[in-house]
């Protein structure tokens, strides 16, 4: 029942954390842009979250709105606590002058202020409590979530584009073969079209690929307030953890999931008056736990089908990689032509990317778990 949520939720937190646009490009991110100088720089995976907080123009916003509130009341704290130190000078100034007088009424004085401090203090606790906080954060999670797809989706692009770069050499080189087989006259005229033809589709596919790429490099750096700078590179995306991902417990997952289901919560901590409106609710209650329970097994079944794919893709390069040291070995022999290996390279470069692809997407089903079990999509 998740499963279009999931698309849609995505779809939401991008849209949210982007906007607004204009400004939001205008924004820097002052972990990666200390200066104007950019070159060089990398997003790293593993600091996506700190990049979020310093360069996104909605968090930031958020962020300065809370300290906002805030500031009046600690400069006013400031203000009673020096009022307060003084009075307690002046009070013992007074006991060394034996002006008992005196010193009692600074006294009384100054624990006046300290108790209009501490008023404040409690008030601004208040306003940066707890709750506040963990409603940021959860906000800065729903970035994260986005940023995090986006940069998995690049890579998986780069991967893509690597292998289609040997694709279409290989084919271009097949293309030259076929054109000089023609002059000979070993050949058609339309083996010749059709291997034009061939090569603007992989030509086609690869400029579309590349396309693709930037627009999800762009939308990433967006999010970070780094539009526009191209220079900046982005980082590899981690290997799974196949320890953590052995290490699962799902009965125990599942009870954490339904705990943290925003929906779930909602409905247990509904106030409502009367047998029926109380019975309505806690058919709520069940729907919403059911509901998750449902959402939360299909995530981790689908994070085992992933792991299954990954561990097929890792025996297919495998078994890739032997063959192509054996490919490498006939072209030092002198045993292959031109067209031969570069075919042989592509399809090792396609293994080689399926590998990397499937290790991704297993990255992501196994974080995409993590956020449910957490309660954050």
């Amino acid at each position: 029942m998740k499963g279009w949520k999931w698309g849609f939720k995505l779809a939401l937190a991008l849209s949210l954390c982007l906007l607004p646009f204009g400004r939001a490009f205008a924004a820097e991110s002052e972990s990666l842009k200390a200066d104007s100088d950019t070159a060089g720089a990398v997003v790293e995976y593993e600091d996506l979250r700190e990049l979020l907080k310093t360069g996104n123009f909605t968090l930031k916003q958020t962020k300065e709105k809370q300290e906002n509130s805030i500031a009046p009341y600690k400069e006013m704290q400031d203000i009673l606590q020096e009022e307060q130190k003084y009075m307690e000078e002046m009070a013992e100034s007074y006991e060394e002058d034996g002006n008992a007088q005196m010193q009692e009424f600074y006294e009384e004085r100054a624990k006046q202020l300290k108790v209009s401090a501490s008023q404040v203090g409690t008030q601004i606790r208040r306003m940066s409590s707890y709750s506040q906080e963990k409603a940021y954060e959860k906000q800065v999670d729903a970035c994260l979530v986005t940023a995090q797809t986006l940069m998995n989706s690049y890579n998986q692009m780069e991967e893509q584009i690597k292998a289609q770069e040997k694709q279409a050499e290989y084919v271009k080189a097949s293309c030259e073969e076929t054109a000089a087989r023609n002059q000979a006259g070993l050949v058609k005229e339309e083996e010749v079209l059709s291997a034009e033809n061939s090569l603007t589709a992989v030509n086609h596919t690869l400029a579309s690929l590349k396309e693709q790429r930037d627009e999800i490099k762009e939308s990433l750096l967006s999010m970070l307030g780094l539009s526009g700078e191209t220079e900046i590179q982005i980082g590899a995306i981690p290997e799974p953890d196949m320890e953590a991902i052995g290490a699962i417990d799902f009965e125990s997952d599942k009870q954490t999931a339904v705990s943290n289901d925003s929906t779930y919560v909602s409905e247990l901590n509904s106030k409502v008056k009367g047998t029926d409106a109380r019975e309505l609710r806690s058919r709520r209650v069940e729907d919403a736990e059911a509901n998750e329970i449902i959402s939360i097994t299909s995530s981790y079944e689908k994070l085992q089908n992933t792991k299954l794919a990954y561990e097929a893709a890792m025996e297919a390069f495998e078994a890739a990689e032997l063959q192509y040291q054996a490919l490498l070995r006939k072209k030092q022999a002198g045993l292959l032509s031109r067209t031969d290996y570069l075919q042989g390279e592509a399809s090792y470069a396609a293994k080689r990317a399926a590998k990397e692809v499937a290790a991704m997407n297993l990255l992501q089903a196994y974080e995409t778990y993590q956020w449910e079990v957490k309660g954050r999509i």
